[in-house]
């Protein structure tokens, strides 16, 4: 008798979620409720949610602040995106099929996703690196299923030579467009979404500068935030400061598009270490160094519009602030 019970409950469950799902298709806005079972992990790379922050920034009037919290994704970064978003690409474009492996290199964020996405659609992925690295700095990247395999020439130079066997596939995620243009067809089109068009402001980190560019041209690219100021932030020893504010003549990422950028702000280490304090006592987000930067320059550019005057109208709208936070540590 239960088990009909039980039975006729979840069909009843069922019918609810396919009406949801209706209601998604009209409205053509994700419903959290509709999609409770994931068919693999990968279906938790995106739709990350706006957090709103409730204490810091509250000094300042007139402005909203929004966390795009990528650091939910599944390795806790933005990279999760892009990784999958190339790695995809090249499948349409027959550069990664069944069989190729996937050369990367360094330690950092988009190794780890990149490594942790091969893996999990079954490709092999080979980190090529120094003999000189220490083993403690190799940890997460196994862990993220990459192999290891040393070199004592440039890691570059080497992979370089392993591409002229086509089996091998390198993201190159400098050059590779795939990278923005998954933000442009994922990350832009949520937070337009979730503010329904009402996006005043966007900073972003700098990175390969692949979010900046793709957030930022779809926003440009839609009538109701056409007028978005978009934002790049960095720290002061970074490639972007050295172009931005030192006028320097450097090589930048050839993805990135620096005429989507309004205004740049630099932020020194101890004032981002600060601010991820911050983030974590006053608000509860466990987040890293970057988004505490990036934070930082928020929050130093709203209290220059306030001090122009532009919060103590209290007849204006509230703005509303969205801070791409791209990691979880």
């Amino acid at each position: 008798m239960f088990d009909g019970i039980s039975k006729t409950i979840d069909e009843f469950g069922n019918g609810i979620l396919t009406a949801l799902n209706d209601i998604q298709g009209v409205f053509g806005k994700e419903l959290n409720v509709a999609t409770p079972i994931k068919d693999s992990i990968l279906d938790l790379v995106g739709n990350t949610p706006l957090i709103r922050l409730n204490k810091i920034g509250s000094h300042i009037q007139g402005i909203q602040f929004y966390l795009k919290a990528e650091f939910q994704n599944p390795t806790g970064s933005l990279r999760d995106r892009s990784s999958l978003g190339m790695i995809r690409d090249a499948e349409r474009r027959g550069k990664l099929k069944t069989g190729s492996k996937i050369l990367i290199t360094g330690t950092g964020s988009s190794s780890v996703s990149i490594s942790w996405a091969g893996r999990t659609l079954g490709y092999k992925v080979i980190s090529v690196l120094p003999k000189t690295i220490s083993a403690s700095d190799t940890y997460k990247l196994k862990h993220y299923g990459a192999e290891l395999e040393y070199t004592e020439i440039d890691p570059l130079q080497y992979i370089k030579q392993k591409l002229s066997d086509t089996s091998f596939w390198y993201p190159d995620e400098t050059r590779n467009m795939a990278n923005p243009n998954q933000h442009f067809t994922t990350t832009g089109p949520e937070i337009y979404r979730d503010l329904n068009g009402r996006v005043d402001y966007l900073i972003t980190g700098g990175g390969t500068g692949a979010s900046v560019t793709g957030v930022g041209r779809y926003l440009r690219s839609m009538k109701e935030s056409r007028s978005t100021k978009i934002l790049l932030s960095g720290f002061e020893n970074s490639l972007f400061h050295e172009h931005f504010v030192q006028k320097k003549k450097v090589h930048l990422p050839e993805i990135f598009d620096p005429s989507v950028v309004d205004e740049f702000i630099s932020i020194n280490k101890e004032v981002a270490v600060h601010y991820q304090s911050d983030l974590m006592e006053k608000e509860g987000l466990p987040v890293g160094i970057t988004t505490g930067m990036i934070v930082a320059a928020a929050i130093a550019f709203a209290e220059t519009i306030q001090h122009d005057g532009f919060s103590s109208d209290l007849n204006r709208e509230i703005k509303n602030f969205v801070i791409l936070s791209p990691d979880r540590e």
